[in-house]
């Protein structure tokens, strides 16, 4: 079993000086993770219902690339509304209306 170095929010918290992560790596990052979404709800039609920085757990073994992978999929709602980290929330969670794409 692979054991994860850190979550996304250790990961940003332990960069020097409060620094910024530098741009192409944050897109290296965002494009992997929006893929990974994507995935999960056109394959099986599953809303995590609860991404956020701490769900987020990264490889950072590899010296030029980060990997994210999503985790905590415990809250994963198979259409159900309102689950999940309220200030994560997304605008269709929030309201109580389902996401149109799922």
């Amino acid at each position: 079993m692979k054991r994860f170095d850190c979550t996304l929010r250790q990961y940003i918290n332990g960069l020097p000086n409060r620094s910024a992560m530098p741009l192409d790596q944050t897109i290296a990052i965002f494009q992997q993770l929006a893929g990974a979404i994507d995935s999960v709800h056109e394959r099986g039609g599953v809303v995590h219902g609860n991404l956020k920085p701490n769900t987020i757990v990264l490889d950072t073994e590899s010296k030029l690339e980060v990997h994210p992978y999503i985790s905590d999929f415990g809250a994963a709602a198979l259409g159900l509304e309102r689950v999940g980290t309220l200030i994560y929330a997304s605008p269709e969670q929030f309201f109580g209306s389902r996401c149109p794409s799922v």
